[in-house]
């Protein structure tokens, strides 16, 4: 069970959000020049358009019964994101280096759905797993 399916009823009928989004910010400070950032998103549920049928075994191809175009939900989306910023300030301007990791806990995350004609299954693609940023910004 997710947390937006707990959430849900209090988002909906107490604060008037969408239950089927939720997204959560964190900024720390834990220095003048250093900051964490947590962010996590979730989806309960997103819409896909599903292309395999009885009629693409036979034809050994994936076929789109446009009947059904959103007429099935993926696994639920959620991903946390954290972010550590040292900042440097030089005479009127700032250097801000970063390390920033991207879906911290590593989970599959459903992008799409595709019909593989060399397996002749429906096959799925996931969104990236742990991926390390690094960067730096210069600010004048």
């Amino acid at each position: 069970m997710s947390l937006l399916s707990y959430l849900a009823p209090f988002l909906s009928s107490t604060v008037g959000l969408r239950a089927d989004y939720f997204s959560y910010d964190r900024d720390v400070d834990l220095s003048p020049r250093a900051s964490l950032t947590l962010k996590l998103d979730e989806k309960s549920s997103v819409s896909a358009s599903p292309g395999v049928y009885y009629q693409t075994l036979k034809l050994e191809r994936g076929v789109l019964d446009a009947s059904k175009i959103n007429g099935e939900r993926r696994p639920p989306y959620h991903c946390l994101n954290v972010r550590f910023d040292k900042r440097f300030n030089f005479s009127g301007c700032d250097i801000v280096c970063y390390l920033s990791v991207w879906n911290v806990y590593n989970r599959k995350n459903v992008a799409q759905y595709f019909w593989s004609q060399v397996k002749n299954v429906q096959e799925t693609i996931y969104q990236w797993g742990i991926l390390p940023v690094f960067g730096i910004e210069y600010e004048f």
